[in-house]
């Protein structure tokens, strides 16, 4: 994913979407670090990158859909995905 060989989530096999939810949870988690201040937005930001905006891109579709049955799914994602780059500010709820 992380090297642009992902563009499109539905033609995942279960194996590779097992992958693609694992690595929304991690960042997932991440978002809530940063949104319960344990940890700097500037910090993640400067350790991933791009990764966040990016997994939310390519991963946006699938965490929609999974949010029809989970909602919230993934909120935590996007608003980490969607914070300024070196934002001393953390998403608010």
């Amino acid at each position: 994913m992380y090297t642009g060989d992902i563009l499109d989530v539905t033609q995942l096999s279960p194996e590779d979407l097992a992958t693609l939810e694992e690595v929304v949870d991690q960042l997932e988690f991440l978002g809530i670090l940063v949104h319960h201040r344990l940890i700097d937005a500037d910090v993640v930001t400067t350790f991933f990158r791009y990764s966040p905006r990016r997994v939310w891109h390519i991963a946006g579709p699938f965490i929609q859909a999974t949010r029809r049955h989970a909602p919230g799914y993934g909120t935590y994602l996007e608003k980490l995905a969607g914070a300024p780059s070196g934002s001393q500010r953390t998403p608010q709820a």
